[in-house]
C-alpha cells in the first residue's frame, strides 16, 4: 500500500481526522436515469453541494464533467493509490480522486450500483442514494441518448432488473424516483441533505 493510499485509508475509514472529510452521499441508478441532471440541478439550488468529478475511460458526455484518462494511465492512477473509489462497468473503468473527497460540507459521487458494497467497505459513512426510473421511461432516455446500439439498451434494461433488488434498496439512505419532473426531484435531494 502506497503512503499516499495509506494515509488516505486513515483518514477516511478510521476516522483519523475525519473533519477534513466531506460528508459523502454515493448516488447510484441506471444508466440514463438522470443522475447528472438530479446532481447538477440540486448543485444549482445549493450552491454549497459539491459534485464530486468522476475519472473515466471513455470521452465525456455533455451533460458531464469529469477527467478522461487512457485504460493505462487509469491503471497508473489506481496503483499510485490516486482514487478512494475506482471500478469497471461496460468496459470501462471509473474512479473518484481522493481530492474530490476532501475538504468540508457535502460531496454527492455518481457511483455505480455493482461497486457499492465496496465502496461502503473502504468508507462505512458514505450514505447510499438509489436514483429509480419507470422502466419505459428509461428505455426512451438510453435511446434518445443516441450513445449505444438497440442490443447495447437492452442488456442495460436487463442489468437494471437484475441489479435494482430489494437487497440496494433496503440500505438506501434515500430512494429517488426519477420519473417525477425534476425539479421536485432535486429538491427533494437537496432538503433531505441540509448542507
Amino acid at each position: 500500500m502506497t503512503t499516499k493510499r495509506s494515509e488516505c485509508y486513515k483518514r477516511l475509514c478510521l476516522g483519523d481526522g475525519y473533519s477534513d472529510v466531506a460528508r459523502l452521499f454515493y448516488l447510484c441508478g441506471p444508466s440514463g436515469a438522470g443522475k447528472n441532471a438530479v446532481m447538477a440541478e440540486a448543485a444549482r439550488l445549493n450552491p454549497a453541494l459539491r459534485i464530486a468529478k468522476r475519472t473515466i475511460t471513455r470521452p465525456s458526455d455533455p451533460s458531464e464533467q469529469v477527467e478522461t484518462l487512457s485504460a493505462a494511465a487509469f491503471s497508473r492512477a489506481v496503483n499510485d493509490g490516486d482514487f478512494l473509489w475506482w471500478w469497471t462497468a461496460h468496459g470501462l473503468s471509473y474512479g473518484i480522486r481522493h481530492a474530490e473527497c476532501e475538504g468540508q460540507g457535502c460531496v454527492i459521487v455518481n457511483g455505480s450500483r455493482a461497486y457499492w458494497p465496496d465502496a461502503k467497505r473502504r468508507v462505512p459513512e458514505a450514505r447510499l442514494i438509489v436514483l429509480t426510473v419507470d422502466p419505459e421511461v428509461l428505455a426512451g432516455r438510453l435511446t434518445a441518448r443516441g450513445r449505444e446500439s438497440h442490443a447495447a439498451i437492452s442488456e442495460r434494461l436487463r442489468r437494471n432488473d437484475r441489479l435494482q433488488s430489494d437487497s440496494l434498496l433496503d440500505q438506501a439512505w434515500l430512494v429517488l424516483d426519477n420519473t417525477r419532473a425534476l425539479p421536485e426531484v432535486a429538491q427533494t435531494l437537496v432538503r433531505m441533505l441540509a448542507c
